[in-house]
């Protein structure tokens, strides 16, 4: 990950998913429209969550971490903004262990039966390499769910001139938040990703879909952004490991 210093700041701002007055768009997007998506994966996989091992990589502040120990898992979550960690641990969530570090700072023999990462892959420059030591955490049968920014969503946003912008390089870009701060940013294609899944890891596609925004999400902020709602702003994919 980049700019640790940035990602620490914007924990307290456009990031924080347990504000007291109200969740900013660019982290409620996450909730109204990638989450529902997520579970709908989990279910489908599934039948008991009692007994069930997982791993949020790249927790954030948290909001999804809190949904899977209320559904009944037992919850390691990790985030390499050491101010992200402090929020999250701050939910009080019960029987969760978090960790304040990157892959390096998972215990080598930790085992999953379920890995989530939410919009966290596109801001890794090696996503096979980081997907390949997940993989090794992943219990036979266990499933790898990422969610990513959909590419036609950024092209979309490219056209409009709107939160990316282009460098020399056609493989990055720079994203930018309301507050000004911009990352770096790695398009892929959900080919590319497959690749990753199928061909390198040798897993089993359960799910590669492109959720819509939701009719809350659009009822709440359609009025008040530029962002193409036409076009769907998540790729997410789930993959077992056999």
């Amino acid at each position: 990950m980049h700019n640790i210093k940035l990602w620490d700041e914007m924990a307290h701002g456009i990031f924080n998913t347990s504000c007291p007055v109200e969740i900013h768009p660019g982290a409620e997007d996450n909730i109204l429209i990638a989450h529902p998506a997520i579970w709908k994966i989990i279910k489908a996989n599934f039948d008991d969550t009692r007994d069930l091992d997982v791993l949020d990589f790249g927790t954030g502040t948290g909001g999804f971490a809190k949904e899977l120990a209320e559904n009944g898992y037992r919850l390691t979550a990790t985030d390499t903004s050491r101010e992200m960690v402090a929020m999250a641990k701050k939910r009080n969530i019960p029987g969760a262990t978090f960790i304040y570090g990157g892959l390096s700072h998972i215990p080598k023999k930790s085992s999953y039966d379920l890995i989530v990462s939410i919009m966290v892959f596109q801001f890794i420059r090696n996503a096979a390499a980081v997907l390949s030591r997940l993989y090794k955490h992943l219990n036979n049968k266990g499933l790898l769910i990422i969610a990513v920014h959909n590419k036609k969503y950024i092209d979309e946003c490219l056209n409009q001139n709107y939160k990316f912008i282009k460098t020399g390089d056609p493989a990055l870009l720079h994203i930018k938040f309301d507050n000004g701060s911009m990352f770096p940013l790695f398009e892929r294609t959900t080919e590319e990703y497959q690749s990753i899944f199928e061909d390198q890891l040798g897993m089993q596609k359960c799910t590669v879909t492109e959720p819509p925004f939701t009719a809350e999400y659009i009822r709440k902020y359609a009025g008040h952004s530029r962002e193409p709602m036409q076009v769907p702003k998540y790729l997410i994919l789930g993959y077992k490991k056999i």
